[in-house]
């Protein structure tokens, strides 16, 4: 991924992700949240403009944003983008 950024809500926290366009880009950022077994219930797509199709991803996921495992997995996310 290229670049994480969070809201909260409760117990929801909103992710805007943005990767390239590459094969996996996004399995490969959403990994962590997987490993933790952290729910999305929401998924939205839309390329960012003015980029070589670089992608942004909205997620919302169940659990909140001060949770040990979602503040983990965002963590990874950004060493890893």
């Amino acid at each position: 991924p290229g670049h994480v950024s969070i809201n909260q809500q409760n117990d929801k926290a909103t992710i805007l992700l943005t990767t390239g366009q590459q094969p996996g880009a996004l399995v490969d950022a959403l990994q962590p949240l997987k490993e933790r077994s952290i729910d999305i219930s929401t998924l939205h797509s839309s390329y960012v403009p003015n980029t070589a199709f670089e992608m942004r991803f909205l997620l919302e996921v169940n659990c909140g944003l001060h949770d040990d495992l979602l503040v983990s997995a965002i963590n990874d996310m950004e060493i890893n983008g």
